[in-house]
């Protein structure tokens, strides 16, 4: 739930340019999605609690969408993918995670499996203080996003 909600609120703000080449590869623009940012934003502002990854990461379907609290689920999955994918530095463990996920899931068809996969040697309370920190520090996340650092975005290949 956390990674499916996380990647679409990733992608939602990318725009389809046009196709090149054969094969018609897509080309498109990454927009931040300032709506995610400004609820982290504020969230840290206030000195409110996050949910902590141990239980987000963990969480059933009807956990994730059956609460009131749905909505901050949605912004800290957004914030965890955002800083997976674009806030991490080349050769972070981090790097790893979901591509190891979306690829043990769709070899295994079983969330469990891909889950214990991904998350293999990563302490989760040091991810859950690191992706806050990367979140609290404006400088960081601006040198970490404008360095080149930031990991390539991997979309799952198509099945045959």
């Amino acid at each position: 739930n956390w990674l499916n909600e996380g990647l679409g609120e990733f992608f939602n703000s990318t725009r389809f340019i046009r196709t090149e080449g054969k094969g018609g590869k897509a080309v498109v623009e990454f927009v931040e999605n300032t709506y995610r940012q400004g609820a982290i934003d504020y969230t840290i502002k206030m000195g409110w609690k996050f949910v902590a990854l141990s239980d987000l990461l963990k969480f059933s379907r009807e956990q994730f969408y059956g609460k009131e609290s749905t909505g901050h689920y949605y912004d800290v999955s957004w914030a965890l993918v955002y800083y997976l994918l674009k806030g991490t530095a080349e050769g972070s463990p981090y790097r790893k995670i979901i591509p190891t996920y979306l690829g043990t899931l769709e070899e295994t068809r079983n969330p469990d499996a891909a889950y214990e996969a991904a998350f293999e040697g990563i302490d989760i309370a040091a991810l859950d203080r690191d992706w806050l920190a990367f979140f609290e520090n404006q400088a960081l996340r601006a040198k970490i996003l404008h360095s080149g650092q930031a990991a390539p975005i991997l979309i799952p290949r198509q099945r045959k």
